[in-house]
């Protein structure tokens, strides 16, 4: 192993866990690049707003904004290679021989005329009204006299239709910057809305002062600190009081905990407002006041009527928590307790118009803000905004808070090492649920089976395939590879620490070996909406053990995961990846390296102690550290054996990479083609109905002489019986035990040995797994 001196200044990345929140971040290191070729000026130049614009196309119909302006400006996106046209049956893939065709070019050509469109449409608009202020106001009113008495009730003067646009292009505006988070202040602001008294939806309320605040009722469900989600009607908030409610004697508090059990509690709180368990930082509650104390009368009060979800960031700054703690979960959260139709986009889960989300964590906005916009129209809240003005109330008319943590599958070690969250079953369809709502916003195919064939990159690994020149998907400036195929090798590459120190070299060596291009992606170089496009093109996804690997939920069925770690660092006390990309429905294949030689990895003991310096420890620690072959199981979140190993720099073995990709790539084929046969969403645990009366057939014709021989429907729901129970009695036995049971796996049953004339009572119950039904109703059939 080589020892390396810190050289320079280094700064923690969003690896380690829940640091003090900081309001303002720093600008982001640029790290080193690799020379990709760059799309045409007209669509690079347009790129960042046509992606603002898929955003606006593919959500509501309002003029909020759907996605809020980075925090630094990504650099301009690479050239992604074209690819097969997008083959929208599932079943049939795209043939490789076809002429490609970029969807993603299209996609970009297609935003980047339509920002030409809107301008020029702008354009008209405000030619015309210049053209209407022109015009002097005895004409103007003597056409609108004239144009009133010949026009029809619903029809508008061009007059009009132009005053029309310039109001809403105002509103527009306005909501553009509490969007953006625009320092300006907007208090005091006059809508037209406030003036008449109707509700500003998804605007910030007017301060009104109000004789007496609104009574509160809260309804609870949820037997515990973790699992209890509370709806509030009126919750306020204050500096001063922070989060309370008004009670008076029609105030209804149904499933609220008692005192006693609040305080019985370790954390004492109502509910977890974050999906992190077990954590101090997670738990939250509220006071109670009274509807007349004198403190709340005539009090100045800013009234949210829009349905506001209370949710609590764990981590603001690390893409892994802000996915999988916060935007999976939130998903889900407004999919049950809101929901809601959007007519123009059915396949929404809910409707993005009904509701807003208020964040009451210390956070401002961070890099990882951007996936929240997702899920909602409104402009999101921040702390910051209910605390700036001291004397303030602000009251939410209708609130929830708690969060189901329906999609957690992972705990970082606060109570011991980390690992899988045991006894919880997560279902990865829920998470694709969520991924393809991403991608269906962006306006790229959700489906898996586009692009090309499965096994073309294992193909080519094996050379078995060359590429064919008809297909035009460019070669490497690099390597001089011409590529067989439009799916990407990706790198998910780090710029300032945890290295891998042939990078290049790898790439390189990937290209050769494969034939596919290899791209680097940084999260400093490229957007959340880069990133997700760029996945799901994947077909393979390298990277250091880090948060990054998060957005491989965004990856298609059938990607192969391989993720690296420095020497020391076992793979299988590390595995938030892993366990995502095995849980039921994600079908990924997952992979991992381990650097096992020493000498290919670079440490840095002077550095400081969050990134793994241990120059402050006792000589006798440091060397026991350097010693120790393996990091041992540890608590979260700063074991120096820990940190020490994973902020190593790696060189990684190529052939090993490479080996490991080429059985992936094998599994990946296997399971794409079992896929393609079956149907992974259909269920097999359904029960049937009773089975009775109208079902049953007694069998006569071509029966032989005495026997019984019965049958009955399949079952109408689409259940899959595993076998039935026939319960059957002679008519008129009166034993004790008059029964005798048979098992069948088809829907009839032949029995012989029963004299002629004998009457055969039956009944007929299923079996599913370890689930059965009930017996049906009885019926009769004589042999």
């Amino acid at each position: 192993m080589r020892l390396r001196n810190q050289t320079k200044s280094d700064t923690a990345d969003g690896d380690s866990k829940r640091k003090n929140p900081r309001s303002r971040l720093a600008p982001a290191t640029s790290g080193r690049s690799v020379s990709v070729a760059t799309l045409a000026g007209l669509v690079l130049l347009a790129f960042s707003a046509g992606l603002f614009l898929s955003a606006r196309i593919f959500g509501a119909d309002s003029g909020a904004v759907k996605v809020v302006t980075p925090i630094h400006q990504a650099p301009l996106p690479p050239q992604l290679t074209p690819t097969q046209a997008v083959n929208q049956d599932k079943n049939v893939p795209a043939k490789p021989e076809t002429t490609a065709v970029d969807p993603w070019r299209i996609k970009y050509e297609e935003l980047v005329q339509s920002v030409v469109d809107a301008e020029k449409k702008q354009s008209e608009v405000a030619a015309a009204a210049s053209a209407s202020a022109a015009t002097s106001s005895v004409a103007s009113n003597k056409e609108g006299v004239e144009t009133t008495l010949t026009k029809t009730k619903d029809e508008k003067s061009p007059k009009q239709e132009v005053e029309e646009v310039q109001q809403n292009k105002v509103k527009e505006d306005e909501r553009q910057k509490l969007v953006n988070g625009s320092s300006n202040s907007i208090e005091g602001t006059k809508h037209k809305e406030s003036e008449e008294k109707i509700p500003v939806i998804g605007g910030i309320p007017e301060i009104q002062t109000m004789d007496q605040l609104p009574a509160s009722s809260v309804w609870c469900e949820g037997e515990s600190l973790a699992t209890r989600v509370c709806k509030f009607r009126n919750l306020c908030f204050n500096e001063r009081y922070q989060w309370f409610v008004v009670r008076n004697n029609a105030s209804i508090l149904r499933g609220v905990p008692t005192m006693q059990q609040i305080n019985d509690d370790v954390r004492p709180g109502i509910v977890e407002i974050s999906t992190v368990e077990d954590h101090p930082y997670t738990a939250w509650s509220y006071d109670q006041v009274s509807q007349f104390a004198p403190e709340f009368q005539k009090r100045r009060v800013r009234y949210h009527t829009d349905f506001t979800v209370l949710f609590k960031r764990f981590h603001a700054s690390n893409i892994m928590h802000s996915l999988h703690d916060d935007v999976l979960p939130l998903f889900h959260h407004i999919r049950e307790q809101i929901g809601g139709f959007m007519s123009p986009y059915p396949h929404f889960e809910f409707d993005l118009r009904n509701h807003r989300i208020q964040f009451v964590d210390d956070y401002e906005i961070t890099e990882t803000f951007r996936p929240f916009q997702y899920l909602t129209d409104l402009p999101i809240g921040k702390l910051s905004e209910l605390t700036d003005d001291k004397d303030l109330i602000t009251c939410f008319r209708d609130a929830t808070a708690g969060v189901r943590k329906l999609t957690t599958w992972y705990q970082y070690g606060f109570n011991g090492p980390q690992g899988p969250i045991q006894d919880k079953a997560v279902n990865g369809f829920h998470v694709r649920m969520v991924t393809d709502f991403f991608v269906s916003r962006l306006g790229l195919p959700t489906q898996d089976y586009y692009g090309e064939s499965n096994d073309l990159m294992l193909d080519a690994g094996q050379n078995r395939v060359i590429a064919n020149p008809l297909n035009n998907l460019g070669s490497s400036k690099t390597t001089g590879v011409d590529y067989v195929g439009g799916d990407l090798i990706i790198i998910l590459s780090r710029t300032r620490n945890r290295l891998i120190v042939n990078e290049a070299a790898l790439a390189e060596h990937l290209e050769k070996t494969f034939k596919h291009q290899v791209l680097l992606v940084r999260n400093e170089d490229h957007s959340l909406e880069e990133q997700i496009i760029l996945m799901r093109r994947a077909k393979v996804v390298i990277a250091m053990h880090g948060s990054i690997l998060i957005m491989g939920m965004f990856c298609r069925k059938g990607t192969v995961i391989l993720e690296l770690y420095p020497y020391a660092v076992p793979s299988k006390n590390y595995t938030p990846y892993k366990t995502m990309s095995e849980l039921q429905g994600m079908h990924l294949v997952y992979r991992a390296w381990e650097n096992k030689h020493p000498k290919n990895s670079v440490s840095f003991p002077d550095r400081i102690q969050a990134l793994g310096g241990i120059a402050h420890l006792p000589k006798e620690e440091q060397m026991k550290i350097l010693d120790t072959p393996t990091v041992p199981p540890h608590k979260c979140c700063v074991d120096p054996y820990w940190l020490f190993r994973i902020y190593q720099d790696t060189i990684v073995d190529v052939n090993e990479i490479t080996d490991l990709i080429m059985g992936a790539l094998k599994e990946a084929s296997t399971m794409m083609k079992a896929l393609e046969q079956t149907n992974p969403l259909e269920v097999t645990d359904i029960l049937p109905p009773y089975i009775s009366g109208p079902m049953f057939m007694c069998i006569g014709e071509g029966r032989p002489k005495e026997t019984l021989w019965i049958k009955w429907l399949e079952p109408w729901n689409g259940a899959k019986p595993d076998k039935y129970i026939v319960r059957t009695r002679i008519d008129g036995d009166e034993s004790e035990n008059p029964f005798t049971i048979y098992e069948t796996t088809t829907e009839e049953l032949f029995v012989k040995g029963f004299p002629v004339g004998t009457g055969v009572i039956f009944a007929v119950k299923s079996v599913v797994g370890d689930q059965e039904t009930n017996y049906g109703d009885e019926a009769i059939c004589v042999v």
